[in-house]
């Protein structure tokens, strides 16, 4: 092996040497943030699946069938029974898909994409997104999904004023009459190696058996059998004051809000987990990489010494030659 490609070893050494101090750098900062997601998350957890719950009971209790007036009459909240085959007739369905801004977290942005578009509900001539985070936009949109609205900001800062304002242009469109039911599509954070995609219809909530689906914590996303007594609870008697419309008005902009907050902190403590395992990943495969660049590097070496060696010994038997000639 000559000089060259010794140099060339070397050189390829040095490129993936200098790799894996970035990613390294980029897990430590990754690790560093979601400590701080997670403590938001586990303090918010509690209030994001309660508030849900609780919606969902207020909507079944008065015999409404989740009809929210006020909040657009003409819309599908009267949970009206729609086609969920591909090209059928149909309200507009509004999906908020949370993604991230960058790259370099694995799986964690197509997770959420394949959720969407694999899902029948979700046809891209009969839904329109609402994007936080923009690599979810990008593929999407690519798909031919409508973006109605892209929101890059929430997704750099989990901040509920951002919950607040994305809620408010959710209803100013279910007023306007250009959307029905209002779906969150975000990463569940189940642990520093495990996060799962979770789509869940806010508005109208599902009642009954169907409430808490996809809801971080919840039996139906963990699996695990709910309590008999909870299997047949009834709604609970509900009293309005002042009466049931100004209560609405006043509950269902909080309540969507607080459901996107919490959306926004699950996906950003998925998305900081989601790039600490693959940067972690990608430090031990550039490490294996350097590995074996030092072993070919020290057989080009020692390759080389030798070659040398060689000639050397050869010129030299070749000089005593001409001179015992």
């Amino acid at each position: 092996m000559d000089m060259a490609s010794v140099r060339e070893i070397k050189r390829r050494r040095d490129g993936i040497r200098s790799t894996e101090q970035i990613t390294r750098a980029m897990g430590l900062i990754a690790t560093a943030k979601l400590m701080k997601a997670r403590e938001r998350r586990e303090a918010f957890q509690p209030y994001f699946n309660a508030l849900y719950e609780m919606v969902s009971s207020v909507l079944a209790s008065d015999g409404e069938g989740g009809s929210i007036r006020g909040y657009g009459e003409q819309s599908i909240f009267r949970d009206k029974e729609t086609s969920e085959e591909e090209g059928a007739a149909g309200p507009v369905r509004a999906v908020v898909a949370f993604s991230s801004n960058r790259g370099l977290a694995g799986g964690y942005n197509h997770g959420i994409v394949r959720m969407i578009a694999g899902d029948k509900r979700f046809p891209a001539k009969t839904t329109v997104i609402y994007a936080v985070g923009n690599r979810g936009r990008e593929e999407l949109s690519a798909m031919g999904y409508p973006v109605r609205r892209s929101y890059p900001e929430a997704a750099e800062a989990p901040e509920f004023e951002y919950a607040w304002k994305l809620a408010k242009k959710l209803l100013a469109d279910v007023m306007a009459g250009e959307i029905g039911e209002i779906y969150l599509a975000y990463t569940a954070f189940q642990s520093a190696l495990s996060q799962q995609p979770a789509l869940v219809r806010v508005l109208p909530p599902e009642s009954g058996r169907e409430a808490g689906w996809g809801v971080p914590g919840s039996s139906r996303e963990t699996g695990q059998k709910e309590p008999e007594s909870d299997q047949n609870r009834k709604p609970a008697y509900m009293e309005y004051e002042p009466d049931r419309d100004q209560v609405m008005e006043r509950l269902i902009p909080w309540y969507l809000s607080g459901m996107i907050y919490g959306a926004l902190l699950e996906a950003a403590a998925s998305e900081n987990g989601a790039r600490m395992t693959a940067m972690e990943s990608a430090s031990e495969n550039a490490e294996k990489l350097m590995e074996e660049l030092d072993l070919q590097y020290n057989r080009a070496r020692q390759d080389s010494i030798t070659r040398e060696l060689t000639e050397i010994a050869a010129g030299n038997s070749g000089t005593l030659q001409e001179e015992e000639g």
